[in-house]
């Protein structure tokens, strides 16, 4: 809906998705890696890469998605 709204405007709306992302609140966490395609935990950092492609020109013709950043949780 808020894409739909503000696109006319030039306003690109996205929403991120992550799985379980390497952090201190994760690193204690004991987790069944087979089901992660990739087999390990994201980085802050390839969130923040994906952040910044959203907020980069590059991106220009996204709107209205979700994107699931999660090792490849998702995929059966």
């Amino acid at each position: 809906n808020m894409a739909k709204q503000f696109g006319p405007f030039n306003i690109n709306v996205n929403a991120l998705s992550p799985g379980v992302i390497k952090t201190a609140m994760t690193e204690k966490l004991s987790y069944d890696m087979t089901a992660l395609a990739l087999r390990r935990f994201g980085e802050q950092a390839e969130v923040g890469d994906l952040v910044a492609f959203l907020a980069s020109d590059e991106s220009s013709y996204l709107t209205g998605t979700t994107i699931d950043i999660n090792g490849g949780l998702y995929m059966r």
